[in-house]
């Protein structure tokens, strides 16, 4: 494969490809410890899906954006402008989202579901530029009001679901369904 046809897949395909060739030739490694810690490697889905355009804006799902690399990544992979839907609870120290600055020039209003002013400072967002909503829903619903064409609405929660039972699918869904129902 040519390293043109390589990279066409998209940077984050073609990053999971190779940590998944590596996996498999740790396998045969001998040391045991080493081997179990790649055993339970699996191709990541699910990672800034297109849900779908409405009157010009995208709406991509990245439920399993939970920690601020993989926010990071999402971030800097979405090249219009950006209405961010933050989601869940804060375990993380606020002074690591430092690194998520350089993105914030992207993104033209940040939608906390629950509220999370200590996000918004540790950003060093202008105030206009944040909203605290109470569901998701309401979040989809403020992002279809602001945004205008050629822009995108992502869901990266950055934070983990509120209590044990909510996974990143069924974060998923609950935003798919919000967007189809605008």
């Amino acid at each position: 494969m040519s390293m043109q046809s390589f990279f066409v897949q998209g940077q984050q395909t073609a990053c999971a490809n190779m940590a998944e060739a590596v996996a498999s030739k740790i396998q045969d490694m001998r040391k045991e410890a080493v081997r179990e810690m790649f055993s339970d490697f699996s191709l990541e889905n699910g990672r800034l899906c297109p849900v779908g355009t409405i009157r010009g804006v995208h709406y991509v799902d990245d439920a399993m954006a939970e920690n601020v690399n993989a926010v990071w990544y999402a971030l800097e992979n979405v090249h219009e402008p950006i209405y961010w839907i933050v989601d869940g609870e804060r375990t993380d120290d606020v002074e690591r989202l430092e690194v998520l600055k350089p993105w914030m020039n992207k993104v033209k209003r940040l939608i906390c579901v629950g509220g999370q002013d200590e996000l918004r400072a540790a950003l060093d967002l202008d105030p206009n530029r944040y909203l605290t909503v109470q569901t998701l829903d309401e979040a989809v619903r403020m992002a279809y009001l602001c945004a205008d064409e050629k822009q995108t609405v992502l869901y990266a929660p950055l934070f983990p679901g509120r209590g044990t039972s909510e996974s990143s699918e069924s974060r998923s869904h609950r935003f798919r369904q919000a967007v189809n129902e605008l």
